[in-house]
This record gives C-alpha cells, sequence and structure tokens, in this order.
C-alpha cells in the first residue's frame, strides 16, 4: 500500500492456473484460477516483486474438464464470504469460430465460498440474490442493494464485453453488454446495433453512497 505506481507480479509461487480475477478484501488479495479455485496470493517484496500462492478451495470444474470460459470475483456485503461468478458464452456464428470472432453471453452461475472456514473450502451454489445486483466488467465488479439505485433490478447481473482483447485487431466492436435475470435465466441484450470504441474498456461506475453510506443491515462492504 502506498505505493505511486502499479507492480507487476511476474510469478506466482504455487499458481498453475491462469487468474482470471484478483480482488483486494480485508486487507488480503484473493485470485481466481481458470479452473474454479480461489487462492490466496501472498506478495514478497523484492526485485522484481513475486507472489506467493495458497489454495483455499476445492475446483469448480475437473482439472481434464476444459476450463471455464471466464469467472468473476465480487465480495459478498453481507457475510464474510465471496462469491464466484462464472460466466458462459458462444460465438454469434457457430460456423465461425475464428479467435477474434465476436461472442454473446448466454449465461452466470454465481457460487459462494465463506472465508471463515480454515479448512480446504467448498461452494455453495447461490439461486438467487434476493434484493442484491451484480455488475460484472473487465476489473470492475461490484455488488449493491438494487432498492439504493433507482432503476436497478434486484436478482439480475449487469454485466459488461470481458474479451475486449480479442476485438483489437478485429472490426466488431465491444457489443456483449447486457442484463441476465437470474430468476428467468434470460439475456437481455443492449447497445447491438451500436459500435463501441475497443482500445477501452467498458467500465460501471457508482458514486457514493455506494461504498461508505449505505446500509446494509449494520454491516459494510
Amino acid at each position: 500500500m502506498g505505493d505511486v505506481a502499479y507492480t507487476d507480479i511476474t510469478a506466482a509461487e504455487g499458481i498453475r492456473e491462469k487468474m482470471e480475477d484478483v480482488i483486494y478484501h480485508k486487507g488480503q488479495f484473493n485470485a481466481l484460477g481458470h479452473l474454479g479455485s480461489v487462492l490466496l496470493l501472498h506478495i514478497k517484496e523484492g526485485f522484481p516483486p513475486s507472489a506467493r500462492a495458497k489454495k483455499l478451495t476445492v475446483y469448480l470444474v475437473e482439472p481434464l474438464v476444459p476450463y471455464l470460459l471466464s469467472g468473476y470475483l465480487v465480495p459478498d456485503i453481507l457475510t464474510d464470504s465471496i462469491f464466484v461468478i462464472t460466466r458462459d458464452s458462444k460465438f454469434i456464428n457457430e460456423e465461425d469460430k475464428e479467435e477474434l470472432s465476436p461472442h454473446i453471453t448466454l449465461r452466470f452461475d454465481i457460487f459462494r465460498v465463506s472465508l471463515e472456514d480454515k479448512r480446504l473450502k467448498r461452494f455453495t451454489k447461490v439461486e438467487s440474490l434476493g434484493d442484491r445486483a451484480l455488475f460484472l466488467g473487465y476489473n470492475s465488479s461490484m455488488i449493491v442493494m438494487a432498492s439504493q439505485f433507482p432503476g436497478c433490478k434486484g436478482n439480475h447481473i449487469y454485466f459488461a464485453d470481458n474479451m475486449v482483447e480479442k476485438y483489437y485487431f478485429s472490426g466488431y466492436g465491444c457489443r456483449d453488454i447486457g442484463v441476465f435475470s437470474l430468476e428467468g435465466g434470460t439475456v437481455e441484450e443492449l447497445f447491438t446495433d451500436r459500435f463501441h470504441p475497443i482500445w477501452s474498456p467498458p467500465l460501471w461506475i457508482a458514486t457514493p453512497p455506494y461504498s461508505s453510506q449505505i446500509d446494509f443491515g449494520g454491516k459494510k462492504p
């Protein structure tokens, strides 16, 4: 903490997975591996700096099964837990499966893992978020109480395009942006008829009182 510039972590001991997401939560760095395991990262000073990883959970998928297309870590604002969200997508044109072909999101699945248990942890499937809403994006994920944000729907996931790196050299732009209903399992696409800049990933922005003044039943994020 207190650094005036970003620090690249070039190596992480104990990690055999590609990291899908990293968050800073309650004084710790947690990462999500591409097989769905949650890792605790211990940053080691030095030049260059590195990290040591401890596996906190079982895998969400078996090592011999194709890995998760993409995943997110989001702290649970009501408990001492972390949400793991997986995102399933497909090629828009199933006959054209080139690497730079555009994708659309089909669905999300949400799992919770408690940080209180010191043993190797297992996941609990989350069927409903209640009044809460998730906002997922390219390193800009967060969860809010929908009732505190006019126009925001509880039990929904608002998502931005997370495959921006694949669109740098194509003409498709960032179009995989929409709203997913956990209750209905349906996706409402947004901006499908518009072209978006491909050099700057779309982000979600929330102004106060999101982070400091909302009443979460006596608890804060």
